[in-house]
């Protein structure tokens, strides 16, 4: 395989403890294009901003990406001063306030050496107490959740940080968390259509640099999860709603991901679905799993050779988009 298709450019890794020795011992083996930040990897301002300095500077020039929506998910707390989270904002239905906010996030995160948030969350507030979604959700109004959702994207940004909607096609419909088990929507394509999706319509628009998965199954849909789903993806993300950018799944260490099957062979069927990034977040186990799944898909075939160089080139195009934008704010 020729350098610049090196399967490990489409595998975001988490990692353990707060100096860039561990991650970057992994990197080595397994060449990712981006990290994800945890607490567990925050201590104090000027720590991150060197383990993120010493990461970037590796050979597979990765990108450092953060969950940083607010006071529900926030990696950063007692770091940096909260904001007003999605729920709060969604309330004020203040779109200068909301793209101020944006702002001040994405201007915390650049000043640390941060490229992508994992933000802003589209999933409908049909349940006030969601177990994964209580506070996360602007609104459970489409048109509010899309208007909110721009306003955010617009903030982060001019602060010269990348963006991420997530989940696709929609979790809200789904009673349970899909950290701890694999949930099911009674939603439908005439449902999706006419309400979960539509604020991904407004996020394209506004040029969303990715687009992160659901594990959710919709069985009025498809026998597969959302994540390994091609009519979710391919037919109702790329070719209904027009996207063109990379999609990332959600957490492999999730049990909603797990329980779909063995971690390669269900990684072969994301990416074969439309999946362009794989989010592994912990276990080096499944990391080590996940990258020997892509190699395994590039052997198989020439159709699966040219649907991961296809992934390869869209992840290189966002990683120039984002870092460009990174260095001119």
């Amino acid at each position: 395989m020729h350098d610049r298709f090196e399967p490990g450019q489409l595998l975001m890794l988490g990692f353990e403890g707060l100096d860039a020795s561990d991650v970057l011992e992994r990197l080595h083996r397994i060449p990712a294009g981006g990290v994800v930040l945890f607490k567990r990897n925050c201590e104090s301002l000027p720590q991150i901003r060197e383990l993120n300095a010493e990461v970037s500077a590796s050979a597979s020039t990765p990108l450092v990406a953060i969950d940083h929506e607010g006071p529900r998910v926030n990696r950063l707390r007692g770091l940096i001063p909260d904001t007003d989270g999605a729920r709060t904002l969604g309330e004020k239905k203040d779109l200068l306030h909301t793209e101020s906010v944006g702002l001040e996030m994405g201007q915390q995160l650049h000043a640390l050496g941060i490229h992508l948030d994992f933000a802003p969350v589209l999933d409908l507030e049909e349940m006030e107490d969601h177990p994964a979604l209580k506070g996360r959700c602007f609104h459970s109004d489409p048109q509010q959740v899309a208007e909110q959702a721009a306003a955010l994207i617009r903030g982060l940004h001019r602060a010269g940080v990348g963006t991420c909607a997530k989940h696709f096609p929609g979790h809200g419909s789904a009673p349970l968390d899909s950290h701890v088990d694999l949930p099911e929507s009674p939603r439908d394509i005439e449902s999706l259509g006419s309400r979960d999706i539509q604020p991904y319509t407004t996020a394209i628009q506004s040029k969303v640099d990715l687009v992160m998965t659901a594990h959710v199954r919709f069985p009025a849909v498809d026998s597969w999860p959302a994540t390994c789903s091609e009519r979710i993806l391919n037919g109702l993300l790329r070719k209904h709603l027009g996207y063109n950018g990379p999609i990332i799944t959600d957490d492999c260490d999730m049990e909603g991901f797990r329980r779909i099957g063995p971690i390669r062979e269900t990684v072969a069927r994301a990416i074969m679905a439309g999946v362009d990034i794989i989010l592994c977040c912990r276990d080096p186990q499944v990391q080590d799993e996940a990258y020997a799944g892509l190699h395994d898909l590039y052997q198989k075939g020439s159709e699966e050779r040219a649907r991961l160089e296809k992934s390869l080139r869209r992840v290189s195009q966002m990683k120039q988009t984002l870092l460009q934008r990174f260095s001119t704010v």
